[in-house]
């Protein structure tokens, strides 16, 4: 994998195709084929140095291919969605518009299942399917069950910091050197620009800074890892509804580019945001950086949405714990709550968890970020 991303374009994103909020970086173009869609902007970084894609991206760009297939069918309401399992299938590279063909599995007047195929093509000419994900629709329910209420009691997000708040202040009190406090910056600002966070103090990641500020113990040490846990706030910047007429319309300058809806864009943050940190827990965790390890990323994902209509413009509150690691594999699980503590979504992912290989005999390891 790594040998072949070596010989791919590398190529910076051109301007005009870096997404300038978060509903245009979903937003898709139709194709001459139909239920095939292809993204109007590239997929962007996070969380890798690498000129590898941040895999919330794709999850986001399949869920609204999904959306474009159960949308507006007559005689039907528009459907919403439930459940989402997918198969990481490659790196999807940070450089090229993604391709998304939507197979309908099953359409009733209850349920609609729908499998999504991302895919990108490579210098050589060859396509290389990403992503796959078998995506779950059902009719409104008229009555929706009353949420489950979380126990959780932690500090609101009006009265916590930004991340960027905690790096400052963690450069200025010397647990962060300023290169490796631009380096967070750097590798996290997709997530800054598009979405909004507040850090919870007594959760790890507030604490050691994803792993990268080790000078002082956690609150959370002395316990096994499997009872860590890291919660935040987070919610969109750019309005996304209710009304799809609040969102911002396709691009005069594009005729294949397609309208969001409000319910597909808020789905789509959801999914965005959720796939965020849950593969690289286990290292984080035990206040080990990012770059101490040789590889780290998801293989698969579960995805349960437990409500019909998040409002993610409004702050969510977001749990993280790991369960198992065993045999170079992890399986941790991200919860998110409503500000009234209501459950809306789960997330669980199995990832590929490796040290970085030895260094050649008589050569020293390179130092890291």
């Amino acid at each position: 994998m790594v040998s072949a991303i070596a010989t791919a374009n590398t190529t910076a994103a051109p301007p005009s195709m870096k997404a300038e909020n978060f509903v245009e970086l979903i937003r898709l173009e139709a194709t001459d084929e139909p239920n095939v869609f292809l993204t109007c902007s590239f997929p962007e970084k996070q969380g890798n140095s690498a000129a590898i894609a941040y895999g919330g991206c794709t999850l986001a760009f399949v869920v609204q291919a999904a959306y474009k297939t159960v949308e507006g069918r007559k005689g039907l309401p528009d459907f919403n969605i439930y459940s989402l399992n997918g198969n990481y299938l490659g790196p999807a590279l940070s450089d090229r518009r993604v391709r998304l063909k939507v197979d309908i599995v099953r359409d009733t007047r209850t349920f609609a299942t729908r499998f999504v195929t991302a895919y990108q093509t490579w210098d050589n000419g060859q396509e290389r399917s990403c992503f796959a994900a078998l995506i779950d629709f059902q009719a409104p329910v008229p009555k929706p069950a009353e949420p489950l209420k979380a126990s959780t009691i932690v500090q609101r997000p009006e009265d916590v910091p930004s991340w960027r708040d905690v790096i400052d202040e963690r450069v200025r009190t010397g647990g962060l050197t300023p290169q490796r406090a631009r380096g967070m910056l750097e590798m996290f600002e997709l997530g800054m620009r598009l979405g909004e966070s507040r850090q919870v103090p007594t959760s790890i990641h507030y604490q050691n800074m994803i792993g990268n500020d080790t000078s002082k113990p956690t609150t959370q040490d002395h316990l096994a890892l499997t009872d860590r846990v890291s919660v935040d706030w987070f919610r969109c910047r750019v309005d996304l509804g209710p009304s799809s007429s609040a969102l911002p319309p396709p691009p005069g300058g594009n005729s294949r580019a397609l309208p969001v809806s409000a319910k597909s864009a808020n789905a789509c943050f959801l999914a965005f945001t959720m796939d965020a940190a849950i593969a690289f827990i286990p290292v984080t965790y035990s206040n080990i950086p990012l770059d101490a390890v040789g590889a780290c990323s998801s293989l698969d994902c579960a995805f349960r949405y437990h409500t019909e209509a998040p409002d993610m413009n409004k702050w969510h509150l977001r749990e993280m714990k790991t369960i198992c690691g065993q045999a170079e594999k992890t399986y941790s699980e991200a919860r998110l709550w409503d500000e009234e503590l209501g459950m809306v979504a789960t997330m669980t992912q199995a990832s590929i968890l490796r040290s970085p290989p030895p260094p050649p005999p008589g050569r020293k390891e390179q130092a890291r970020l």
